[in-house]
């Protein structure tokens, strides 16, 4: 490959059906629009997903992105780098009711990452426990009191 220009670029697809994901498919596509020939185009490694919403109800308690993330990925028990986090705040639904008592909580997006499709189910689970998710806050020094 002496002299070819290298182009590396992280590709996301969305699939109802994990089990429908078929890489080749992928490479065809890629090599179809003519960037690069068949020889010259490979996939390094392929990530499955899994996200889920978690709202944080501890008004009191400021918690990062990246704290979240840290606890997302202990939480499932996989590395760091295969975590991540992002937030938004919105009423609490729970009040809204209540123009007087209305508050702002922590609505996060969390996700982690496998490169074993057949692993989703129990990540999901992981990471859809608060109390998985409250003892790992608690590791990192943060909890509701």
């Amino acid at each position: 490959l002496a002299g070819v220009p290298i182009t590396s670029f992280d590709l996301v697809v969305e699939v109802s059906d994990i089990w429908s994901f078929e890489a080749p498919a992928v490479l065809d596509s890629v090599v179809g629009i003519g960037a690069a020939p068949a020889d010259h185009v490979f996939i390094d490694r392929v990530l499955y997903r899994v996200a889920i919403s978690y709202a944080l109800l501890w008004a009191s308690v400021q918690v990062t992105p990246d704290q979240m993330a840290q606890a997302a990925a202990s939480a499932a028990g996989v590395s760091p780098s295969l975590a991540g986090a992002s937030s938004s705040r919105r009423l609490d639904s729970l009040e809204a009711e209540e123009a007087e008592s209305r508050r702002l909580q922590n609505v996060f997006q969390l996700f982690v990452a496998s490169t074993n499709a057949a692993d989703l189910a129990s990540l999901q689970t992981k990471i859809s426990s608060t109390s998985n998710l409250e003892t790992a806050l608690s590791s990192l020094g943060i909890s509701a009191g």
